[in-house]
């Protein structure tokens, strides 16, 4: 008997577990989305306003909760906003491209960025302009500094970085620091019942009655390590799990399985969006298992020497090894029995 999916699924709204989905409640950012709107109120009533540099792990609502604000400033205020993700707007001129489009700025095609800005600020006409710059880390150090140095130069924009680290800061140009003079909001890891609660509402707006009972969300939950994303994400593949065994709701199997394909899925999403070396050295470590630091860097060097690519100074070097430890790719600890600041690295399960 042909099994008739829309009406046997228990994803009842797909919609709700979506990438783009912003709920209208917030669990555990009630004090971060207070102190944004309190930095970002002078922009209401059109007075000076600092920039905003957000940072935490992945999965701790950084992205939403930007977004979300973004929304109720523009529904609310009128006040024009635009989101770029850097992953895939890295460099200063395609932003400025973005933003004019956006915006359908007339004149603005041409390939000049001289032109576009000045076409920006004439259809601003100071009017205030809120910039959101997703996933910051991602281009180069000189093309960070670019991007965030020109855009703090236009007139009436206001920009929310949002990044991984604070680090990431603190490696700016000097001047381009002080230019941005941001304020710094962390956005901590979900707490175990945290995560349970976005859960719920999840599977209450997205799921059939009855389909993921509380053991099953608190098990997902628990796997997600303080991770909203992959947490939702598990569930929506738990659940396609069971209705490809016509199971009336979601088993602890399942969700083993949703979690494998979620945690697959982020890691192949990440590792595709960095670049050669970082696989390169990602590439390393996974063939060896287990690596420690100086091993790894002789064998990167090999290796790059081997695939006719030149290799980073150890300081670069050093950096990509901290970004594949931040998108939780590779974790690292002290090697013990050795002298010395040796590590030992070790590709995320």
């Amino acid at each position: 008997m042909t099994k008739k999916m829309n009406e046997r699924s228990l994803i009842a709204n797909a919609s709700a577990f979506a990438q783009a989905y912003i709920p209208s409640i917030f669990v555990a950012r009630q004090p971060e989305i207070t102190r944004l709107r309190s930095y970002l109120a002078p922009l209401v009533r059109k007075q000076p306003i600092k920039n905003i540099w957000i940072h935490g792990p992945s999965g701790a609502g950084k992205t939403c909760v930007a977004k979300f604000l973004l929304n109720e400033l523009e529904e609310q205020h009128q006040i024009k906003g635009v989101y770029v993700n850097c992953w895939e707007t890295e460099t200063f001129f395609s932003i400025l491209d973005k933003v004019v489009r956006d915006f359908r700025i007339l004149g603005a095609e041409r390939l000049s960025t001289v032109y576009k800005m000045e076409r920006l600020e004439n259809y601003l006409q100071s009017k205030p302009l809120l910039i959101v710059l997703d996933e910051l880390d991602k281009p180069s150090p000189k093309e960070r500094d670019s991007i965030i140095y020109n855009l703090c130069g236009i007139p009436s924009v206001t920009l929310i970085c949002i990044c991984n680290s604070r680090y990431f800061y603190y490696i700016l140009d000097s001047r381009v620091r002080s230019r941005l003079d941001a304020v710094l909001l962390e956005f901590k890891p979900y707490a175990l019942e945290d995560v349970q609660e976005i859960l719920r509402q999840r599977a209450e707006l997205g799921l059939k009655p009855e389909a993921a009972k509380q053991a099953v969300l608190r098990k997902v939950a628990r796997l997600a390590n303080g991770d909203a994303r992959i947490a939702i994400q598990t569930l929506r593949h738990a659940a396609s799990y069971a209705d490809v065994y016509a199971g009336d709701r979601i088993q602890a199997d399942h969700v083993k399985s949703g979690h494998s394909i979620a945690r697959n899925a982020k890691k192949k999403y990440v590792l595709g969006k960095l670049s050669d070396h970082h696989q390169l050295i990602y590439g390393i470590i996974q063939d060896f298992g287990e690596v420690r630091s100086g091993e790894l860097w002789k064998e990167y060097l090999l290796r790059c020497k081997q695939a006719g690519m030149p290799s980073a100074a150890p300081r670069t070097f050093s950096l990509y090894i901290k970004k594949l430890e931040e998108v939780d790719l590779v974790t690292s600890a002290r090697a013990l029995g050795i002298k010395g600041n040796v590590r030992v690295f070790r590709v995320r399960r």
